[in-house]
């Protein structure tokens, strides 16, 4: 797969002013309706279009006219890419694969450089789909937060720390936990030990307190648990069709206890990387929960709840 992702278009003239925030997006929106080769993925100014192929050289040539069709539509609209700020990332299933050379994809004459990793929305997509990225990143912003943590300790109570924890942590540990909570134990582990810390410095004790009994106390989940939680939640909302089945998800149809259970077959994978996927380890975590619990029919608050105490029952 290949991905070009465009920041900050350029408005030209007072067009820039007339044509920000909703009204911007109105404006811009029939671009999804040109005759593309790749998908397009729009969002405020940013512009991303993404094709796959099983030779990079056809993908990138057709990539290279969509750029062309792109840059015409622009134009057209009193509309430009800005060059320097677009981003050329190859995905590609195996290191010793063919790598897609260095100023091969072109906007207004200006190469546009091939990056290993790429920020989008927030998130952090690299070109091995590790999110090694990502999860650097997300340690990078936790150590600040312990930092901020050890600072105010001595000055607020642990009600307004707690509050703290939720503004600093919370947040950034569920963003994206869907896809980047799928890896190896060995990349969560600082992310566990980083949420371990601040929650010791939140309620005053010392660095080698058990931490299970303060997560009991403080219904905060621990990150192993929280990426389960996220996962079955959002597997739960796909089988009862309240969010679009973006992953494919296979449910028993065979005439057996699985059909009745919502039992969900595995995807079967070739590689490492397919093993750490929604449709292989995020089944096989709901195919672990209790048949009640994957049966039920009640509101995602009440599922929630109930996943999460089902959840704390498995650290004590």
């Amino acid at each position: 797969m290949v991905i070009i992702h465009c920041k900050d278009l350029s408005i030209v003239g007072y067009l820039r002013v007339a044509f920000w925030g909703l009204p911007f997006s109105l404006f811009f929106n029939d671009l999804c309706f040109q005759p593309f080769f790749s998908n397009i993925c729009l969002y405020a100014d940013d512009t991303t279009l993404y094709i796959s192929g099983p030779d990079h050289d056809i993908a990138s040539q057709k990539l290279m006219a969509d750029l062309y069709l792109l840059d015409k539509w622009m134009l057209s609209n009193c509309l430009s890419i800005n060059a320097s700020k677009s981003e050329v990332l190859h995905v590609r299933p195996k290191q010793n694969s063919p790598k897609l050379g260095d100023n091969v994809i072109v906007v207004n004459d200006q190469p546009v450089p091939r990056v290993s990793t790429i920020r989008f929305l927030g998130a952090f997509i690299d070109d091995d789909l590790k999110g090694t990225a990502h999860i650097a990143n997300l340690k990078r912003k936790l150590i600040g937060g312990v930092a901020a943590l050890c600072r105010a300790c001595r000055h607020l109570n642990e009600k307004t720390l707690l509050l703290l924890y939720h503004a600093f942590f919370s947040s950034h540990l569920t963003y994206g936990i869907e896809v980047f909570g799928l890896t190896y134990k060995n990349a969560m582990d600082p992310i566990v030990k980083l949420q371990k810390r601040a929650l010791r410095i939140a309620i005053g004790v010392g660095p080698r307190e058990h931490t299970a009994p303060i997560f009991a106390r403080l219904n905060i989940l621990p990150y192993p648990l929280l990426i389960r939680f996220s996962l079955c939640t959002f597997i739960f909302k796909m089988l009862t069709d309240r969010i679009p089945r973006v992953v494919s998800l296979r449910v028993s149809s065979n005439h057996t206890r699985g059909s009745y259970s919502r039992l969900l077959l595995l995807n079967h994978c070739r590689s490492s990387v397919g093993q750490f996927t929604i449709g292989n380890l995020g089944a096989s975590f709901w195919n672990d929960l209790p048949v009640d619990l994957r049966t039920t029919d009640c509101s995602v608050g009440v599922f929630k709840l109930k996943l999460k105490r089902y959840l704390f029952s498995l650290s004590h």
